[in-house]
C-alpha cells in the first residue's frame, strides 16, 4: 500500500465557537480519518506486519517462505537515534543573564521526564510523518512536582485543524477516545470528542456540543509536531523497495528449498506411487532400457545465480540508504 504523507487539515473559518464547532469538526474529521487509515498502515509496517506476510505462490504453493527483513524499523531506529543522541536541554540566545530561569525551565522538563516524551515524538513522527503533545496545569502540588505536564497523544485519535487563510493559523486541536455505552440494544463505542481553541474547551458526545467552558491557558495546548512540510515519514518514500527486497529474500529461501525438494522426473519408466514410496526410503532405483528406449531418473531444478540475486540486493539496499539519508 502506498501512501504520499498525511494532509494538512485547513479549515475555510476565521474562528471556532458553539456556532460553528460541529461543521468545522465533521470537515477535519474527513480528512482525519484518511490520515488515520495512513498511520495505522505505517504503525504496521513498522511493527513488522507488510505485506510480504500475506504472498501467495500459484506454482508449488506449499514452497512459500515469508522472510521478512524490517528495514522500516532500522531506519527509524537510526533517525531517532541521530537525532536524541543526547537529551534536548534549553540555553538561552538572551545577553542578559538569565542563567537561573533557564536551570529552572530545564528542572521543570527533567520533572515531566521530557527526554522520554521526545522519543514518544520523535518515533511517532519519523514512523507517520506527524507527532502531538498535549501540556496541560498540574494539578498536584509539591516540591518535585512541575507547574505543567506533558502529555505524549495518540496520532491516530489526535489532529490540529488550521485556518486556509493567509498564515494558516491553528484554530483548534482535537483528542477524541472511544468509550463503550450500554443500552437497552447492547454495546457500542461511541467517540468522545476534546476541543481546544485558544480560549475554550468543548467536549461533543453523540454529536451533540455537552460542555463549553473556558480554559484560560492563553494559548492551544496541542501541538504539531511535523516531520517535514509534506508529513511524510522516513520509510515511507522507500516503502516499494523494501517490499521488493522482502520479496526477493523469500524468493532466494524458495529456490533453496525446492533445489533440496525438488521433483524427481522418471522417463520412460514405469513407475506407480507404491514404487515411489520405496524409493524415498531406500534412496535407490533400478531402470532398464528396452527395445532401443531409453530410461532415465533425474532431477528437475533451476538454481537461482545467488551471485546476481546478491547484487540485486546490495542494489536496492543502497537506494534505500540513498533516499532516506
Amino acid at each position: 500500500m502506498a501512501s504520499f504523507g498525511r494532509r494538512k487539515i485547513l479549515i475555510d473559518a476565521d474562528y471556532v465557537d458553539e456556532s460553528n464547532l460541529l461543521e468545522v469538526l465533521g470537515k477535519a474529521l474527513a480528512v482525519h480519518s484518511q490520515n488515520a487509515r495512513d498511520i495505522h498502515h505505517l504503525y504496521d509496517v513498522y511493527r513488522g506486519r507488510q505485506d510480504v506476510l500475506r504472498r501467495t505462490k500459484d506454482v508449488r504453493p506449499e514452497i512459500n517462505n515469508k522472510l521478512l527483513i524490517n528495514h522500516a524499523n532500522e531506519i527509524v531506529s537510526f533517525k531517532v537515534s541521530y537525532l536524541l543522541s543526547d537529551p534536548i536541554a534549553y540555553v538561552s540566545r538572551s545577553a542578559n543573564d538569565v542563567t537561573d530561569k533557564v536551570n529552572q525551565l530545564n528542572e521543570m522538563m527533567f520533572l515531566n521526564n521530557k527526554a522520554a516524551r521526545d522519543k514518544e515524538i520523535a518515533d511517532d513522527f519519523t514512523v507517520c510523518g506527524t507527532a502531538y503533545r498535549m501540556a496541560l496545569p498540574n494539578e498536584r502540588v509539591g516540591d518535585d512536582e512541575p507547574p505543567f505536564v506533558l502529555y505524549t497523544l495518540n496520532p491516530l485519535r489526535t489532529f490540529v485543524a488550521y485556518s486556509s487563510g493567509l498564515g494558516e493559523k491553528q484554530l483548534f486541536s482535537v483528542h477524541y477516545v472511544r468509550k463503550v455505552n450500554k443500552n437497552e440494544i447492547g454495546r457500542k463505542t461511541d467517540a468522545v470528542y476534546s476541543i481546544y481553541t485558544d480560549t475554550m474547551f468543548y467536549e461533543v458526545r453523540d454529536w451533540e456540543i455537552v460542555k463549553a467552558v473556558p480554559h484560560y491557558l492563553g494559548m492551544n495546548p496541542i501541538i504539531e509536531y511535523v516531520n517535514n512540510n509534506a508529513r511524510i515519514g522516513a520509510f515511507e518514500v522507500v516503502e516499494t523497495l523494501l517490499d521488493a527486497m522482502n520479496v526477493l529474500a523469500s524468493n532466494r529461501v524458495d529456490a533453496t528449498e525446492q533445489a533440496v525438494q525438488a521433483l524427481t522426473v522418471f522417463k520412460n519408466c514405469d513407475i506407480n506411487s507404491e514404487d515411489f514410496d520405496r524409493l524415498k526410503q531406500k534412496g535407490a532405483l533400478k531402470i532398464k532400457s528396452s527395445d532401443g528406449i531409453q530410461s532415465d531418473v533425474y532431477m528437475l531444478t533451476s538454481d537461482l545465480n545467488q551471485t546476481d540475486q546478491q547484487v540485486l540486493m546490495d542494489a536496492l539496499y543502497d537506494e534505500v540508504l540513498r533516499v532516506t539519508g
